[in-house]
């Protein structure tokens, strides 16, 4: 559970730190262009893949042969996952699945006729998972293939772009109330933000400096708990202000999510998971899909609902809404789930890692993708646990979120996490990886590199 959704207001701006030079420095890389006709291979044509650098621990991509990708082994690596993108980085749109390709050295992905598609691999050991710092690009010829193959250049030949494990699942955190001084400081590591449009701030201070908005609309909150809304006015309000914030547009705002932890007491009160609001909830997520797609059809961004209702250990909120008594069925009016998976106080080593059987549970019994749109570690230390983590030193609290990310991204159907919180507050709610004025804590860089896919320099 959470209770300390809000804004830390600031009136004067915060002191603006010098970025590190390791954080969010991406490796300027070739993304080999490449046209497979498997049906005209006069053998051994191969294009040679950028390597990364020795200090990188990501296995490169050496070469693409045939359709096939291959890479050098590494030590210490248990297996490898391959990832398969609709375009390449920063485009709009661009969705990737991933495949479990075991421990070894050459993945050849099935042939996909007419299509253009973009390919990355990642090492996954002890150290967490690491990806490549290159992206292969291959055009796949039309109609039905068999037979060899060659290789040869395409699109004007090669192009000049990077690659990270961080295109498909976005990562980013949770800062509202800041001001426009805020927003562009999110912009420097970031490229999504948890915006509570509660909390007065304008998406588009973060769309104008490139920054994706799921946009929260968290309540308004009632001790009658959710079937205290009216569930048409409410889906008018948020229509009208995804429009009006975010131009219509889903790539502006790709996320619309319907209430914060709505069966938590702390905000719907103590009857906030009764059947009754898990009924009104379920009609609410109808009410809200209906109306974006009636406004926006296939170009509408995609409805988030809550699986665990705000509970980081508990999903009876979910069971009680796709099991609601009125007979809709909420995966039809869905794209995804939101989790608050907070690792507890029951002891250190779980209080770490967050409780990722909470996000694993959410997906089997939706099959949607999971949106992680709160997780953090605070670093109190000395001070009281808060209700959902214990404390923990900066270096501590580093290492946890950067380990959580790429777990989360290892599992393939994560689509976001967004870590609570940009900034200190309170007395005892230090989850900020800023303090409350405005110093960066090791958190902040370990969640640039894990956004980037790149190694913890941080994390002690």
């Amino acid at each position: 559970m959470h209770r300390h959704l809000h804004a830390g207001q600031s009136d004067a701006p915060f002191p603006k730190e010098a970025r590190r030079s390791c954080a969010r420095k991406l490796p300027s890389i070739v993304a080999i262009c490449v046209t497979v006709t498997l049906a005209l291979m006069g053998g051994g044509a191969t294009l040679a893949g950028a390597a990364s650098s020795a200090t990188q621990s990501a296995p490169p991509v050496w070469s693409v042969s045939g359709g096939t990708i291959s890479w050098s082994s590494q030590s210490g690596v248990t297996s490898f996952t391959g990832a398969i993108s609709t375009a390449p980085r920063g485009a709009a749109g661009r969705t990737t699945t991933y495949h479990n390709l075991g421990n070894v050295t050459s993945w050849s992905p099935p042939t996909e006729p007419g299509q253009r598609l973009y390919y990355g691999v990642a090492s996954n050991g002890a150290g967490g998972q690491q990806w490549s710092t290159s992206e292969v690009a291959i055009t796949w010829p039309g109609g039905s293939s068999s037979g060899g193959s060659t290789a040869g250049s395409s699109g004007g030949g090669s192009t000049v772009g990077s690659f990270s494990g961080a295109e498909s699942m976005l990562v980013g955190l949770n800062e509202q109330g800041w001001g426009t001084a805020g927003a562009q400081d999110v912009a420097s590591g970031f490229r999504i933000d948890r915006m509570d449009v509660a909390d007065g701030e304008s998406a588009s201070d973060f769309t104008s400096r490139g920054v994706k908005v799921d946009m929260l609309f968290s309540g308004p909150y009632s001790s009658g708990g959710v079937s205290a809304l009216n569930a048409s006015s409410w889906a008018q309000n948020a229509v009208s202000t995804f429009q009006s914030q975010c131009g219509g547009s889903a790539s502006n705002c790709p996320a619309i999510e319907v209430l914060n932890e709505p069966g938590g007491s702390w905000f719907w009160g103590g009857s906030a998971e009764s059947q009754t609001n898990a009924n009104a909830y379920a009609k609410l997520l109808q009410t809200v899909y209906t109306g974006f797609h009636s406004k926006y059809g296939a170009n509408a961004p995609q409805i988030l609902a809550s699986y665990d209702g705000g509970h980081e250990s508990d999903v009876t909120w979910g069971r009680e809404v796709w099991g609601n008594t009125v007979g809709i069925n909420v995966n039809s009016y869905v794209d995804g789930v939101t989790v608050h998976p907070y690792g507890g106080t029951s002891n250190q080593t779980a209080s770490a890692q967050g409780n990722r059987a909470q996000v694993t549970t959410a997906h089997t019994a939706t099959g949607k993708p999971v949106w992680v749109t709160e997780v953090g570690w605070p670093t109190a230390v000395g001070q009281a646990s808060t209700g959902d983590s214990l404390q923990w030193t900066q270096t501590q609290q580093a290492a946890n979120t950067y380990n959580f990310v790429n777990w989360a991204r290892s599992a393939g159907y994560v689509a976001s996490v967004m870590d609570f919180n940009y900034r200190d507050y309170g007395t005892n709610d230090f989850y900020g990886v800023e303090t409350h004025g405005g110093t960066k804590k090791p958190g902040w860089y370990a969640l640039t590199e894990a956004a980037d896919g790149q190694r913890c320099t941080v994390c002690g």
